[in-house]
């Protein structure tokens, strides 16, 4: 239901662009509009992948007053960003694990606001039914899904028509002076190596085994004495511990921490290790080098745009890629076989080679042990 839900909501949209663009004509003589609004009703990934679209309109726009409409969480990133003058909490039954009910009297009465303002252009990179009234006083300018197209190219092109010379350009998260001051707090001593791991997913079928995760964490333990840091939201807090009462050596976990001091700490970390996750762009936009374990997604679509000499993605071509539906495995013959088939040397391996290229103040604190 929810899957058909979206497609009607893609639909209408598509049609109310066509509309405009029929009534409106060429929209490039649009010149300074006062006042822009960011629809991004998304996950964490895709809030990041928002960072370029806001600094083209930023730079396009100086003068224009930008505000944002998403859900809580992904929209914390942006406490204290000087280009975004409203943050606006509109929690989407949609696109996030919430049940899949009507929009409620005080959902409806946030839409109505926002339609009585007026926004000479609604930047619309991904709303429900109530935002398409928007379309009745906005011009919007929405996204069109292309196959094997970056999401962030696919974002700006839907703002060119309104900024010709759009362009992509490195995703980078400012994060507060009070969440810096608390992942210093956290990871203690600089004098030793700090590596982040993701090891859960909000969706199964992109986790690489969880005991390959804690023997990984091990092994970096037993070689460069590193500190581990888990990372993981309250609800896996207990499978997680689960799994590290095999391990061999003591590793911190942090599943309080709000989503601007996990940003913060990655930031500081020397390396972040996970799969296919929100987390994995967030480590892009703060210029952490990564490894990650790659699941079904399509990775021409949604890996994270990082500096290729900084991220290593272990991904396998396996066959039933090309059938693959991404929300579950139809490999009956060897379930999961994208994750499986990474063994834990193919990570390890990685994640040294990426810790022996990192600066030199790095390398200094690799210890091999003896």
């Amino acid at each position: 239901m929810r899957f058909f839900a979206i497609l009607v909501h893609d639909d209408m949209l598509a049609s109310i662009v066509w509309l405009q663009k029929r009534w409106s004509g060429d929209p490039v003589g649009l010149r300074g509009p006062d006042r822009i609004l960011v629809v991004k009703l998304d996950r964490i990934g895709d809030m990041i992948n928002t960072i370029p679209v806001l600094d083209e309109l930023a730079r396009r726009f100086p003068r224009a007053a930008i505000d944002m409409v998403a859900h809580p969480v992904p929209l914390s990133f942006f406490d204290g960003d000087p280009r975004i003058r409203e943050r606006i909490v509109y929690r989407s039954a949609l696109y996030h694990a919430v049940p899949f009910l009507p929009p409620s009297w005080n959902e409806w009465k946030t839409v109505v606001s926002l339609a009585r303002r007026r926004y000479p252009l609604v930047v619309y990179l991904r709303g429900s039914a109530p935002f398409l009234l928007l379309g009745a006083r906005s011009r919007f300018a929405a996204t069109k899904y292309v196959m094997n197209e970056h999401v962030v190219e696919r974002y700006l092109k839907a703002i060119r028509p309104f900024v010709r010379d759009a362009r992509q350009r490195p995703a980078t998260l400012h994060l507060s002076a009070v969440a810096k001051r608390s992942a210093a707090e956290l990871l203690g001593s600089t004098g030793v190596l700090r590596i982040a791991i993701h090891a859960t997913a909000a969706v199964a079928l992109k986790e690489w085994p969880l005991d390959r995760y804690v023997a990984l964490a091990d092994e970096l333990r037993r070689r460069y004495r590193a500190d581990i840091h888990f990372l993981a939201s309250p609800a896996e807090r207990d499978r997680l511990e689960a799994a590290l009462a095999g391990s061999t050596s003591k590793h911190l976990v942090h599943t309080s921490l709000s989503l601007g001091k996990v940003a913060a700490l990655i930031a500081a970390c020397d390396l972040f290790v996970g799969n296919d996750s929100g987390l994995s762009h967030v480590a892009a936009a703060v210029n952490t080098a990564m490894v990650l374990v790659w699941g079904p997604a399509n990775i021409h679509e949604a890996k994270p745009l990082a500096d290729p000499a900084r991220c290593a993605i272990e991904y396998r071509a396996v066959p039933c890629r090309s059938r693959c539906p991404e929300i579950r495995c139809v490999n009956d013959a060897v379930p999961m076989q994208c994750l499986r088939d990474v063994q834990l040397q193919d990570v390890l391996a990685a994640a040294g080679r990426m810790l022996e290229t990192e600066s030199e103040e790095t390398w200094r604190r690799v210890v091999p042990a003896s």
